[in-house]
C-alpha cells in the first residue's frame, strides 16, 4: 500500500480484529469480532468510472480465513440498533 496501514493491520489470523485484506482494487482492515471493516482504502480515478447502474449484489468474501463468520446480505436484517454480530 502506498501510504501503509493506518492501524498496523497484517494478514495474520492471530490478529482477527485488525486483519489486513488486500484486493487489486482496495485494501481493508477487517474486524472478525464485529463482522465489518475497521477501515477501507482505495484509489479512485476517472479511468475506473463506468456507466453501469449501481447493483444490489452483496456477497460474502470467500477469502476470509477458514472458520470465520461470513457476513451475508441477510445478516443485518431485523436487528436492533447497536446490536453486533
Amino acid at each position: 500500500m502506498l501510504l501503509g496501514s493506518p492501524s498496523g493491520a497484517t494478514a495474520d489470523v492471530g490478529s482477527p480484529d485488525n486483519y489486513l485484506i488486500t484486493k487489486p482494487q482496495y485494501a481493508l482492515s477487517y474486524s472478525r469480532g464485529r463482522g465489518i471493516p475497521n477501515w477501507v482504502s482505495w484509489h479512485i480515478s476517472r479511468e475506473w468510472l463506468g456507466t453501469a447502474d449501481r447493483q444490489n449484489d452483496f456477497r460474502a468474501d470467500p477469502a476470509l480465513p477458514e472458520g470465520w463468520y461470513r457476513v451475508s446480505a441477510s445478516s443485518y436484517r431485523n436487528q436492533s440498533p447497536g446490536l453486533q454480530i
